[in-house]
């Protein structure tokens, strides 16, 4: 009895980790490896079409709606995480949330203000690169062969140049006399877009194949997929550079930065608009993908080819 007992609860835990295990490819957040190689038909679309045609599977289903939502947010230095609670702290007090994020990020605890100010100088070197984005499933729906899935998701990423950081963080590198802090390599790259999965997948046999991997059954799959772009953002430092005239106690700014912006809102005197006010959901792009997926798979184990978003 104990030891049915105990066999139960290692299948149970085996169980619940192989669904709740984080897949480490950011374009399916809230999916594992294992299911994504012999998953669900509903995940054609955001995994392998190859799933569609996969005798085994599971021939239909549908997600609910906006309940697959994904959100990341990384940084290269900075401890980014969802439970420093960015959207209440933000809220009270800017300086607040910086302070909260550099303890983080670089063990600041029982240092004075100069070492603190060494070790940010130190560790901010080259400047910081940070990503947020954001993906929901708006509709996702599979029958038999054939899946369908749109999908819309944002995506952002920074560098901040270790000049501006300087100016702020360091005590001997900053807007001291005779020091130039260069922001020459900022840039910023933001998306926003909705895609419009269409997958079929089939039963494949390709003897060669099968009698080279010793796997017995094939699966392949096709996805097209439309893209609807609502904005986008792309801005890059093409020079740039501060300095502090001491004779005439003013900062000195000469830069140039490139912006191309499309949709969302942005338009003319960088004046940003309801996007629902006259048009709805603005439409500024469109764009088409391709997914290909096989699988070679029988009882003893299982071989995955995917290409995604060609």
């Amino acid at each position: 009895m104990r030891f049915f007992a105990l066999y139960s609860a290692i299948v149970l835990v085996t169980g619940i980790s192989l669904l709740a295990e984080v897949d480490n490819n950011p374009l399916s957040v809230g999916n594992t490896q294992s299911r994504n190689a012999l998953g669900r038909t509903i995940e054609a679309t955001s995994h392998n079409p190859a799933l569609l045609g996969v005798e085994r599977a599971p021939r239909g289903g549908m997600a609910f709606p906006l309940s697959n939502l994904g959100v990341g947010a990384w940084s290269d230095k900075l401890a980014l995480s969802p439970f420093n609670r960015y959207w209440v702290d933000s809220l009270k007090e800017g300086s607040a949330l910086t302070t909260k994020i550099l303890k983080k990020s670089f063990d600041l605890e029982g240092l004075t203000p100069d070492e603190v100010s060494d070790k940010l100088t130190k560790e901010l070197a080259g400047g910081v690169r940070a990503y947020t984005g954001l993906r929901s499933s708006l509709i996702n729906y599979a029958w038999k062969r054939f899946a369908f899935d749109i999908t819309t998701h944002f995506d952002e990423e920074v560098h901040i140049p270790e000049g501006p950081l300087y100016m702020i963080f360091s005590s001997d590198k900053g807007l001291l006399r005779g020091n130039t802090l260069d922001f020459s390599d900022f840039r910023q790259d933001a998306i926003w877009a909705t895609d419009f999965t269409f997958h079929l997948g089939l039963p494949v046999t390709i003897p060669a194949l099968h009698n080279f991997f010793k796997l017995r059954y094939g699966a392949g799959g096709l996805g097209v997929k439309y893209v609807m772009g609502h904005s986008v953002l792309k801005a890059t430092t093409e020079r740039g550079k501060l300095t502090y005239n001491e004779s005439t106690n003013e900062l000195e700014v000469d830069g140039e930065v490139k912006v191309q912006t499309a949709g969302f809102g942005f338009h003319g005197p960088w004046k940003l608009d309801n996007p629902f006010k006259q048009v709805g959901l603005p439409i500024s792009g469109h764009g088409i993908g391709v997914d290909l997926g096989g699988i070679l798979y029988d009882n003893h184990g299982t071989m995955v080819i995917n290409v995604q978003n060609l």
